[in-house]
Protein backbone atom coordinates (compact mmCIF):
# COMPACT_ATOMS: atom_id res chain seq x y z
CA UNK A 1 0.00 0.00 0.00
CA UNK A 2 3.14 2.32 0.79
CA UNK A 3 4.43 1.78 -2.42
CA UNK A 4 0.81 2.41 -4.51
CA UNK A 5 1.20 5.72 -2.65
CA UNK A 6 4.71 6.51 -3.14
CA UNK A 7 4.19 5.72 -7.39
CA UNK A 8 1.40 7.48 -7.11
CA UNK A 9 3.13 10.29 -5.41
CA UNK A 10 5.55 10.02 -8.42
CA UNK A 11 3.05 10.60 -10.77
CA UNK A 12 1.74 13.73 -9.60
CA UNK A 13 5.06 15.60 -8.71
CA UNK A 14 6.09 14.66 -12.77
CA UNK A 15 2.18 16.05 -14.00
CA UNK A 16 3.35 19.38 -12.11
CA UNK A 17 7.81 19.20 -13.46
CA UNK A 18 7.05 19.09 -17.23
CA UNK A 19 6.59 14.91 -17.12
CA UNK A 20 10.28 14.70 -15.17
CA UNK A 21 11.34 12.90 -12.45
CA UNK A 22 12.37 14.41 -9.28
CA UNK A 23 16.12 14.19 -8.65
CA UNK A 24 17.67 11.48 -6.31
CA UNK A 25 19.59 14.12 -4.24
CA UNK A 26 19.71 17.79 -4.59
CA UNK A 27 21.79 19.98 -2.47
CA UNK A 28 20.01 23.51 -1.42
CA UNK A 29 22.06 25.59 0.84
CA UNK A 30 24.26 23.13 1.27
CA UNK A 31 21.84 20.69 2.95
CA UNK A 32 20.78 17.55 1.06
CA UNK A 33 16.97 16.99 0.10
CA UNK A 34 16.42 13.83 -1.32
CA UNK A 35 13.90 12.08 -3.42
CA UNK A 36 11.02 11.75 -0.74
CA UNK A 37 11.26 15.31 0.01
CA UNK A 38 9.85 16.22 -3.11
CA UNK A 39 7.31 13.86 -3.20
CA UNK A 40 6.48 15.19 0.16
CA UNK A 41 3.94 17.91 -0.72
CA UNK A 42 1.47 14.89 -2.44
CA UNK A 43 2.11 12.38 0.08
CA UNK A 44 1.20 14.40 2.76
CA UNK A 45 2.59 12.06 5.86
CA UNK A 46 6.21 11.02 6.71
CA UNK A 47 4.54 7.54 7.93
CA UNK A 48 3.91 6.36 4.02
CA UNK A 49 7.80 5.78 4.34
CA UNK A 50 7.78 3.97 6.69
CA UNK A 51 7.89 0.05 6.61
CA UNK A 52 4.83 -1.36 8.62
CA UNK A 53 6.95 -4.07 9.78
CA UNK A 54 9.84 -2.85 10.58
CA UNK A 55 11.45 -4.13 13.56
CA UNK A 56 14.06 -1.60 14.08
CA UNK A 57 11.61 1.14 15.16
CA UNK A 58 10.50 3.89 12.77
CA UNK A 59 13.37 6.38 11.35
CA UNK A 60 10.42 8.90 10.51
CA UNK A 61 13.01 12.37 11.21
CA UNK A 62 13.17 13.56 7.72
CA UNK A 63 15.85 15.11 8.71
CA UNK A 64 17.62 12.25 9.12
CA UNK A 65 19.87 10.31 6.49
CA UNK A 66 18.22 7.35 5.53
CA UNK A 67 14.65 8.39 7.09
CA UNK A 68 12.55 5.90 4.25
CA UNK A 69 12.47 2.00 4.14
CA UNK A 70 12.10 2.20 0.33
CA UNK A 71 14.52 3.22 -2.29
CA UNK A 72 14.27 4.79 -5.51
CA UNK A 73 15.68 3.70 -8.71
CA UNK A 74 18.45 6.14 -8.98
CA UNK A 75 18.73 5.46 -12.71
CA UNK A 76 15.98 7.50 -12.91
CA UNK A 77 16.34 10.08 -10.72
CA UNK A 78 20.23 10.80 -10.86
CA UNK A 79 21.99 13.97 -12.94
CA UNK A 80 19.68 14.97 -15.28
CA UNK A 81 16.17 13.03 -14.09
CA UNK A 82 14.44 11.27 -16.79
CA UNK A 83 10.74 11.94 -18.50
CA UNK A 84 8.29 9.84 -18.84
CA UNK A 85 8.45 9.75 -22.61
CA UNK A 86 11.94 7.94 -22.31
CA UNK A 87 10.58 4.58 -21.07
CA UNK A 88 9.81 2.50 -24.06
CA UNK A 89 9.47 -0.63 -21.75
CA UNK A 90 7.64 1.19 -18.56
CA UNK A 91 5.87 -2.15 -17.49
CA UNK A 92 10.11 -3.73 -17.28
CA UNK A 93 11.13 -0.60 -15.45
CA UNK A 94 11.28 -0.81 -11.66
CA UNK A 95 10.53 2.58 -10.10
CA UNK A 96 11.17 2.24 -6.37
CA UNK A 97 10.61 -0.67 -3.91
CA UNK A 98 11.48 -1.89 -0.36
CA UNK A 99 15.03 -1.31 0.93
CA UNK A 100 16.67 1.62 3.19
CA UNK A 101 19.81 3.47 2.14
CA UNK A 102 22.33 4.15 4.73
CA UNK A 103 24.18 6.21 2.46
CA UNK A 104 24.04 7.43 -0.81
CA UNK A 105 24.13 4.21 -2.71
CA UNK A 106 23.62 1.82 -1.02
CA UNK A 107 20.67 -0.36 -0.60
CA UNK A 108 21.37 -2.16 2.79
CA UNK A 109 17.90 -3.79 4.54
CA UNK A 110 14.86 -4.56 3.10
CA UNK A 111 11.12 -4.29 4.72
CA UNK A 112 10.39 -7.63 5.86
CA UNK A 113 6.69 -8.65 5.10
CA UNK A 114 6.55 -11.87 6.40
Amino acid sequence: SNLKQIGLGFMQYTQDYDERFPKDVTNVAGAPIGWADSLQPYLKSTQIFQCPSETAGPNSNPSNLGYTDYFYNGDIGANTPRALSEFQNSALTILAGDATSGSAGSRTRGCDYS
